[in-house]
C-alpha cells in the first residue's frame, strides 16, 4: 500500500514538472512576431480586399463597395464638364496695362500645374498707347476661383469695367467613355498580339503579319491616349480669354473715324480715277487712228462737192 502512494506521488510529481516545463504563463510569451492588436493598416490591402469578399487573384483597380453599393458607379458617372471663360475689360490705357500684367503675372507665379499661358497679344494705335490687349490663359478651377475673387478688387482700384461676360461649357463625358472603351480594346488586341507572337512557330509570313499588326494597333492605341490626354486636360484645364481696350483708342476711333477713313482712301481714289483715265485712252486711241483719217476723207469729199455744186449754180445764173 505505502508502493502504491509513493509510486503515484512521484508520478503527480513528475507531471506537474513537465506542465510547467512545456508551458509558460502569457506574460512570459515574447511576441516577435505575433501582434495582439490588429488593425486594417497591419492586415494590408491586399488582406483587406480579402476581408471585403475580394479574390485575391484578381487584380482590379477599382473595388467595389459592398456596403454601400449605390457609390460604385459614382465616379463613371461624374460628369467631365469642360469650361471656357471669355472676359473684356473697358478702361484707360494706363490702367488697362496693369490689370493685363497684374493678371500674365498671378498666372506665371502660380506655375504651369495651376496656370499656363498660352498668348499674349498686344495691338497698339498710332499714339503708341491705346490699342487692345489680348491674354489667353488655361487655369485650373482653383486658379480660376481666386482669379474671380480678386477680380472685383482690382477692378474697383484701377476704375476699370467689364464690358462682356461670358461663360460656356461642354460635356465631354461621353467623349471620354468612348475614348476610354478605344483604349481598353487596343491594348487587349496589344496584349493578345503579343502573347501570340511570343508563342508563334509558324512561317515567317504569318510571324511579318504579326509584327505589322502589332505595329498597326500600338500606334492607334499611342493615338488614343493622346486623345485622351487632350481631354482629360480640358476638363482639368479651363480655357481663359481676356480682351482688354481703353478709352482713348475707343476714342480716337468714334470721333476721327470719318476723317481717318477719308484720308486714307484719298490716294486710293487718286490712283482709281488716273487708271480710269489711261484706260480710256487706251481705248479711244487706236479708234483715232482709224476712224480719223476716214472721217477726214469724208468731210473733204464733202466740202468738194459742195464747192462744185456752188460755182455751177453762179455760172448758170
Amino acid at each position: 500500500m505505502a508502493g502504491q502512494q509513493l509510486k503515484a506521488y512521484v508520478l503527480l510529481i513528475s507531471t506537474c514538472w513537465m506542465l510547467n516545463a512545456c508551458s509558460k504563463p502569457a506574460s512570459e510569451i515574447k511576441h516577435e512576431d505575433v501582434k495582439t492588436n490588429v488593425t486594417l493598416e497591419d492586415i494590408g490591402p491586399a488582406s483587406t480586399t480579402m476581408l471585403a469578399g475580394h479574390d485575391g487573384g484578381k487584380d482590379k483597380s477599382v473595388q467595389p463597395n459592398i456596403l454601400h453599393p449605390q457609390l460604385n458607379n459614382q465616379a463613371q458617372n461624374t460628369p467631365q464638364i469642360a469650361y471656357d471663360y471669355d472676359y473684356s475689360f473697358f478702361g484707360k490705357s494706363d490702367t488697362i496695362e496693369q490689370l493685363m500684367m497684374v493678371h500674365k503675372n498671378t498666372c506665371l507665379a502660380a506655375g504651369p500645374i495651376q496656370c499656363q499661358l498660352i498668348s499674349s497679344q498686344v495691338t497698339r494705335m498710332d499714339d503708341g498707347q491705346s490699342g487692345m490687349r489680348h491674354l489667353t490663359l488655361r487655369a485650373s478651377s482653383e486658379w480660376i476661383k481666386s482669379f474671380q475673387t480678386a477680380l472685383t478688387s482690382n477692378l474697383k482700384r484701377l476704375d476699370i469695367t467689364i464690358t462682356s461676360e461670358n461663360i460656356t461649357s461642354e460635356d465631354l463625358s461621353a467623349s471620354i467613355v468612348d475614348m476610354q472603351a478605344r483604349l481598353d480594346n487596343k491594348l487587349a488586341l496589344r496584349n493578345q498580339l503579343r502573347a501570340t507572337l511570343a508563342g508563334h512557330s509558324g512561317k515567317m509570313s504569318e510571324l511579318v503579319d504579326l509584327e505589322s499588326k502589332l505595329s498597326e494597333v500600338q500606334s492607334d492605341l499611342d493615338s488614343n491616349t493622346a486623345q485622351m490626354d487632350m481631354l482629360k486636360q480640358r476638363v482639368a484645364m479651363s480655357k481663359l480669354d481676356l480682351i482688354y481696350d481703353t478709352k482713348a483708342g475707343m476714342g480716337a476711333r468714334s470721333a476721327m473715324a470719318p476723317v481717318n477713313s477719308a484720308i486714307e482712301s484719298f490716294v486710293p481714289n487718286m490712283a482709281m480715277a488716273i487708271g480710269f483715265i489711261i484706260s480710256a485712252l487706251s481705248v479711244l486711241i487706236p479708234i483715232g487712228l482709224i476712224i480719223g483719217p476716214i472721217t477726214w476723207v469724208l468731210v473733204k469729199r464733202f466740202k468738194l462737192r459742195k464747192m462744185k455744186s456752188e460755182n455751177k449754180r453762179s455760172k448758170d445764173a
